[in-house]
């Protein structure tokens, strides 16, 4: 009984394992994704951009996303406002292509999406709820 025991949770730690390299292997291509995204589409990618499960959520942190257009811009009276307010609109009109890249990925739908931009720090965090 005891050899039973054992066995059963040496399993249950190999299927852990296996579980932990999955969720390495989809951050890393996530993270991929959104750093080429950043760059195809504006034309720098980000400094960083880390990736985050947890139960139902993605949790996506990108740094150093400022292009030196926009940090030139942030220098001007009013320029942290121009700033903020475009990159939301371009943070929303890529929304549905955005999703439909990590729906593919996580191999998962989206239930939804949240983003905060803070132009000061030069960094974004998104929150995504899959579906469980």
């Amino acid at each position: 009984m005891e050899n039973y025991v054992y066995n059963l949770q040496y399993n249950n730690l190999e299927l852990k394992r296996m579980k932990s390299k999955e969720i390495n292997a989809k951050e890393l291509e996530l993270s991929n994704f959104i750093a080429r995204f950043y760059k195809d589409n504006i034309g720098k990618g980000p400094r960083n951009v880390e990736i985050k499960f947890t139960d139902n959520i993605m949790i996506y942190f990108v740094e150093g996303l400022l292009t030196p257009l926009e940090k030139s811009i942030l220098q001007t009276n009013g320029g942290k406002e121009v700033v903020t307010s475009g990159r939301l609109l371009i943070v929303n009109n890529w929304k549905p292509k955005r999703l439909e890249a990590f729906e593919k990925i996580v191999e998962k739908k989206i239930v939804d999406e949240y983003i905060s931009l803070d132009i000061d720090k030069d960094l974004a965090i998104g929150l995504v709820v899959l579906q469980k």
